[in-house]
């Protein structure tokens, strides 16, 4: 399903949608050679109600053919209005959700802080946005929130654009960033939480952006995760601590998933002991699951993302 949640529809009803044409009919009546279309024919077709996108600025309506014309959009071979509809309507009441989300989470940080014996306000939340719409993050900044998480340059740097001033939000990448990325990172975050590598503290000094960063550090097995090993920490320390615009926040890393958040609290101890061996105090760990867990063992900052924003759309 193609990311409807970012649009915003108009339904007109007894109009019959017409069919979206494969490829080679496209071309032929001059619609957009950026639309990419799977398989051969896919059809957007309801009794009831015609599909009008109410496209915003950078997407093109391509008049009876009804096809949007954009490099990020991508039809699926079957299509209906009806799911297209639900899914708009689920998004919609998922934004509408945000601000009680919140307030849940927060309750949650406050009482595990209060647990701990921590002072109120010690930790940080940051809300997960990835492959959410600039709408959510505006609600969530409304409810309060000022820290909010992108995994994805290109996404984010596709999505800053259309979001309103919002003056105090402070914008974390904690997804893997390629050293050949970090200029374009360095112009769009105020904190990069995942420097796992000398080469990549090196490359973010040189562009002089003032930049806040946490150095990520592989501690679960999985493949899947990144970050740097142990044995490296103290020598990409050195490159942040060399580079005169960045500012060293803490250590940060991502256990491997369970169920059980209790599973999660060996790898959140040897990050906490890393850090007071290298003498930082910042933590970023935890997310929805197993957040308690992590301020019980001292996060400073904990990731969350679909305990405010509900689940993300299927890639």
């Amino acid at each position: 399903m193609f990311p409807v949640d970012s649009w915003n529809f108009s339904f007109r009803r007894s109009i019959k949608a017409s069919a979206v044409p494969d490829p080679q009919t496209a071309r032929d009546a001059r619609t957009s050679p950026r639309v990419q279309l799977s398989g051969t024919q896919s059809t957007v077709r309801d009794d009831s109600y015609d599909w009008a996108p109410c496209v915003p600025s950078g997407i093109e309506h391509c008049g009876a053919l009804r096809t949007i014309c954009t490099p990020l959009v991508q039809l699926p071979l079957h299509v209906s209005l009806q799911s297209l509809q639900t899914q708009y309507v689920d998004e919609t009441e998922s934004r509408r959700l945000i601000p009680q989300r919140l307030h849940a989470v927060l309750e949650r940080i406050a009482a595990a802080e209060a647990s701990a014996g921590r002072s109120s306000g010690s930790v940080t939340l940051v809300a997960v946005s990835k492959r959410k719409p600039p709408e959510a993050i505006v609600a969530a900044y409304e409810g309060g929130l000022r820290d909010f998480g992108e995994n994805y340059v290109q996404e984010f740097e596709a999505k800053k654009p259309s979001l309103p001033a919002l003056p105090e939000a402070r914008f974390h990448l904690i997804g893997k960033l390629q050293s050949n990325k970090a200029k374009r990172a360095a112009n769009v975050f105020h904190t990069i939480q995942t420097v796992d590598s000398v080469k990549l503290a090196n490359r973010l000094g040189r562009f002089g952006n003032p930049l806040e960063v946490f150095l990520e550090v592989k501690l679960s097995e999985e493949e899947s995760k990144s970050g740097m090993d142990e044995a490296n920490l103290e020598a990409v320390l050195q490159a942040v601590t060399n580079a005169s615009n960045l500012k060293l926040a803490g250590l940060m890393t991502m256990p491997p998933w369970h169920e059980d958040p209790e599973r999660s609290r060996p790898y959140f101890q040897r990050l906490r002991r890393l850090a007071e061996a290298v003498g930082v105090e910042g933590l970023s760990m935890g997310m929805s699951r197993d957040l308690e867990v992590a301020i019980e063992e001292g996060a400073t900052q904990v990731r969350v993302g679909t305990a405010i924003f509900g689940q993300r759309p299927p890639k």
